[in-house]
């Protein structure tokens, strides 16, 4: 049958696909994916929606007739055979998208799912799906989308019909104020996320209707709805959302009646990422066709289908490949090509090959796509103008305080060493307080401190003891990353650097192994600077720092504890099983490992990952707390060894339950931000959270099984 003759969808039909497409990627918002707090996200957002409907212009020019043809039809018409490369453009950044949605829909299987193969399943048979679907044309397209935007909408109205009773103002005082330096980053994000806005250039040749209007509505409710997600969110669950690793998913995944609501939650997300995947491998298959004059989109659908599947599942075991494929600068480079530049080139050189000889004009369109690269130059670069050989490129830093002064150990990038790359040097600085030390160091140097390279912060008992008034200045700094990592030395924090700097000889690439999970014997420890700053409300709060111990003999590294900090002034050291059991339930334990004995013999086992669900109810004055604790074995140990395992984990649980919960009434699970929002007025009744903590009954469910 001729493609002509299929009849054409409504830009309705077209947008209410666009839109289920887009959300998929917005639920699946996570820290790994952008900005950790969502609270950074409201301004962002507010420009994000401005400077998308500037940057959508161009599309709705192009698009004014009302019988478009598709970008690909016109750059062909305009520049000939030479217009086929645009098609290629916009056929490699679909595959981008799908892969790069299905990057992110992998990650999220693999956190509610625990298990990488059943992942991969999953993956496969959506993608099965999408492909048929695809061949199916873009009239099926539309009327699944129809049928998936109603079941989000029935969806939508569900969740805040039951979370806008429980949304108080006070959840949405952030903890910190919104950070400048992060405006923009979050501008950045959004842009990248923006992939099903390039679809509208290849799917206008099968849309009858103003494209144009439709367009700026489809803008509109999507970010207004992005808005109200937000709000709904800070506002109902207040700062408990910042432990959750997917937010939108936290808002039915906790306890009370929004957990009925979660089989519907899942649902409907599938159904829109099953709408993304097939939009982008039609949209590819369209602009595969249009290079190669193929009278169907149905071979290259199906071809590039499998060719993206087995990308897909082969990807991300490859080192660095997720990092490329989740770069925010380049995803949000490639956008605005695909949205507004190339939009804009071909139809300015529409308009000039029409009124007058393309090749007279060769040089005015020259000098366009000359100034319309060196807007997108800025996209490209994530630092200002300043040169490197000015900056102090800070990868490390050591804080120890001696009575009222403050002493910093830095490792620096040597920028003027071009013998031995990426060395580093030390320097030090002193002051009343940190933010005094690093200025007197950069009035010494005459150069600008940079903050965006650090790797990890150090500090003595002492400067730990001060924090308070420590980390929140190096929290709003806005090259300072939040994901920081935060230790404590047993020794000074001057001595401790520098020893690691003279083991690794004064090589960059290896100092990151004070930050790396490998580089101590305990590598489920860890504690960040995001993590750090998200206690701060809560006076009953306590932290967790590994504690960095230098051996004398060989300077090797080690973390056989952690530090326990708390806003009561109980400072105190835990061993090795009260801090694994802590950090088990808290947080994930990668890569944790330990040994048993059964039979006489010794037993080495690893974990290569966790699953902890915490649930505080309160009854009356009485606080109960259920955890329930997945792990997962490096292998199949046998049932009689995996019980073995299950009962060690479960007596190093209680091991650090009892010296923080049950003992010192510490609340390093979040629990009382859990509390603050599902039973606000006990919460705010209450005053000695902490004999709350200590007598509360605590429920430990562990299960064991291998990977």
């Amino acid at each position: 049958m001729n493609e002509k003759a299929i009849p054409k969808i409504s830009t309705g039909q077209l947008f209410a696909l666009l839109f289920v497409a887009k959300i998929a990627l917005t639920v699946m918002y996570s820290s790994v994916s952008g900005t950790a707090h969502l609270w950074d996200m409201f301004l962002p957002l507010l420009i994000a929606a401005v400077l998308v409907a500037v940057l959508c212009l161009p599309v709705t020019f192009l698009y004014r007739d009302q019988n478009p043809q598709s970008i690909c039809e016109i750059a062909e018409t305009v520049f000939g055979r030479c217009g086929k490369i645009i098609s290629v453009l916009y056929g490699l950044y679909f595959a981008f998208s799908f892969l790069q949605t299905g990057f992110v829909f992998r990650y999220f299987l693999n956190f509610i799912l625990g298990d990488p193969v059943q992942s991969g399943l999953i993956i496969a048979a959506f993608t099965a799906a999408a492909v048929y679907a695809a061949a199916k044309g873009t009239e099926a397209l539309s009327r699944m989308s129809g049928i998936v935007i109603v079941m989000f909408l029935l969806c939508s109205v569900l969740v805040f019909l039951f979370l806008i009773p429980d949304y108080s103002s006070e959840n949405l005082l952030p903890y910190q104020l919104i950070r400048s330096g992060l405006v923009w980053d979050g501008v950045i994000f959004f842009l990248s996320r923006m992939n099903v806005l390039a679809a509208v250039n290849v799917y206008a040749e099968n849309t009858n209707g103003k494209i144009g209007r439709s367009l700026y509505l489809w803008i509109f409710f999507l970010f207004l709805f992005t808005a109200a997600m937000l709000l709904l969110a800070c506002g109902t669950v207040g700062e408990y959302i910042d432990t959750r690793e997917f937010q939108a998913y936290a808002l039915t995944d906790g306890s009370g009646s929004t957990q009925r609501l979660n089989p519907l939650f899942l649902l409907v997300l599938g159904c829109c990422v099953f709408c993304g995947f097939s939009l982008y491998v039609l949209a590819f298959a369209k602009c595969v066709k249009k290079i190669f004059s193929l009278n169907s989109h149905r071979l290259p659908a199906v071809s590039g289908g499998i060719v993206m599947l087995v990308l897909l599942l082969w990807l991300p075991g490859v080192q660095g490949v997720s990092e490329i494929m989740l770069n925010r600068n380049w995803s949000a480079a490639a956008a605005v090509l695909l949205i507004f530049v190339i939009p804009l080139l071909v139809l300015t050189a529409g308009k000039i090959k029409s009124s007058l000889s393309f090749r007279k004009n060769i040089k005015k369109l020259s000098c366009l796509c000359l100034v319309l690269c060196l807007l997108t130059v800025p996209m490209m670069s994530g630092c200002t103008g300043t040169q490197l050989n000015q900056r102090l490129i800070i990868q490390g830093l050591g804080i120890d305080r001696y009575e009222d002064r403050y002493k910093l150990t830095m490792i620096v990038l040597d920028t003027d060493d071009t013998e031995h790359r990426n060395a580093s040097e030390i320097l030090y600085a002193e002051g009343e307080d940190p933010e005094i030390a690093l200025k007197n160091l950069e009035n010494e140097r005459g150069q600008k401190i940079l903050l965006s390279q650090c790797l990890f912060m150090m500090m003595n008992e002492a400067a730990v003891r001060s924090c308070d008034d420590i980390l929140p200045y190096f929290a709003q700094q806005n090259d300072m990353q939040k994901t920081v990592s935060l230790m404590v030395s047993d020794d000074s924090a001057c001595r401790t650097v520098c020893s690691a700097v003279n083991e690794f000889h004064y090589t960059s690439e290896y100092i990151n192994v004070l930050s790396d999970s490998q580089a101590v014997s305990q590598p489920s420890v860890h504690c960040t600077l995001i993590d750090y700053m998200s206690s701060l409300q809560n006076q009953y709060a306590a932290v967790l720092f590994p504690y960095i111990r230098i051996h004398s003999g060989t300077r090797s590294i080690h973390s056989d504890e952690s530090y326990l900090f708390d806003r009561n002034g109980s400072d105190q050291t835990m061993n090795r099983d009260e801090t694994a059991g802590t950090l088990i339930v808290s947080r994930k334990a990668l890569n944790y490992t330990d040994t048993l004995s059964y039979n006489g013999k010794t037993i080495n086992y690893g974990i290569d990952h966790t699953a902890a669900n915490i649930v505080p109810v309160i009854s009356g004055n009485q606080l109960s707390i259920a955890l329930n604790i997945h792990i997962f074995t490096d292998k199949d140990y046998g049932q009689t060894i995996t019980d073995k395992i299950r009962e060690n984990v479960e007596s190093k649980v209680n091991a650090g339950i009892d010296k923080t919960i049950r003992r010192d009434g510490c609340d390093v699970f979040s629990v009382l931000k859990y509390v603050r929002c599902a039973y606000p007025d006990v919460y705010r009744k209450t005053d000695d959270w902490r004999s709350i903590l200590q007598q509360s009954d605590i429920r430990i469910n562990v299960s064991c099984k291998g990977v």
